[in-house]
């Protein structure tokens, strides 16, 4: 079967409000957890004029909070004195110069266990991502899952 890896994730306002809690101590960028995936938080950011989601761990969560983080061709990115700090390279484990970091499934997904530090060449390898992952819920209150 083949894995689908997508760059970015949207969630629908109504499967927000029904099925995430909202955190009340968040930092610059709103964020939400679910009984369903503990030790998830799913921050919001935006991109141009659009909302997406990235996964990131709830320690890490803590750790990024203070800052304002927004997208630019399908990254997330702080500005730190002067400086453009890329997320997921700033929670991949192992980092050093010299490295990139890899997303080990789709892009909006920043947990350290899906970050891997990796060579140049070996990074080029594994760069197909097939569009943004949609989630919505139906009339019935499922969940719907689609890509655009």
């Amino acid at each position: 079967m083949k894995e689908f890896r997508f760059s970015r994730l949207v969630i629908a306002l109504v499967v927000l409000m029904k099925y995430m809690t909202k955190i009340s101590d968040a930092g610059k960028n709103p964020a939400y957890t679910s009984r369903n995936f503990p030790g998830m938080v799913f921050m919001q950011y935006t991109e141009g004029k659009d909302t997406f989601f990235t996964v990131v761990s709830e320690a890490d969560y803590h750790r990024i909070k203070k800052e304002y983080w927004c997208g630019t061709n399908n990254y997330i990115k702080t500005c730190r004195a002067g400086k453009t700090v890329y997320l997921h390279r700033e929670l991949c484990p192992n980092m050093r110069e010299g490295l990139y970091a890899h997303h080990e499934g789709s892009k909006f997904d920043n947990r350290p266990q899906m970050l891997e530090a990796v060579t140049p060449a070996a990074h080029d390898q594994h760069r197909t991502y097939c569009g943004d992952l949609v989630v919505d819920a139906g009339d019935g209150g499922n969940l719907i899952l689609s890509v655009r």
